[in-house]
Order: structure tokens, then sequence, then C-alpha cells
């Protein structure tokens, strides 16, 4: 036990992380300054994809295809766990 890397209780440090991001935010926010949310780390963290690259292509996802693959990777894993019994 002690105080080792493998011994470090993960609820304590998450809920550590959690009221040092919170106090930050709040901080940031108490001054009433606005945040365009403009940096790449910044949309990370809204959940938003980042702005950036050269814009000389598009990628296209083929949704149909997509859908096709995940339909044939359940069949898959459904087969597999029939052989399990």
């Amino acid at each position: 036990m002690g105080n080792s890397p493998s011994s470090v209780n993960i609820d304590h440090v998450r809920k550590t992380a959690i009221q040092v991001f919170f106090t930050v935010f709040f901080l940031l926010l108490a001054p009433g300054e606005e945040d365009n949310v403009n940096s790449p780390s910044a949309r990370l963290v809204m959940g938003a994809l980042p702005r950036g690259g050269t814009g000389s292509f598009d990628l296209i996802l083929d949704t149909k295809m997509q859908s096709e693959r995940e339909e044939h990777e359940a069949a898959r894993a459904k087969k597999r766990v029939s052989k399990k019994f």
C-alpha cells in the first residue's frame, strides 16, 4: 500500500480533477468575458471538432457501407456468443 502509484484512489483523483476544472471554469466566467471557443483544445473540451487543415479536400462517409459493416459485425459477435454456449 503506502503512497505508490498503484495505491492511489482513482475516485479521489477524478474528484480533484473535476474540482480543479470547475474552479478554473468559473474563475474564467466570473469577469463576464466572452470565449468564442476557437482553439482546438477548447473545441475538444466542448465536444466540437477542431477547425483546421487546408480545406483542400473533403472526407465523404458512405453511410450505407457503414451500416452494412455494423450489421455484419453485430452478426459475427452474435455467432461468437452462441458458439460459447
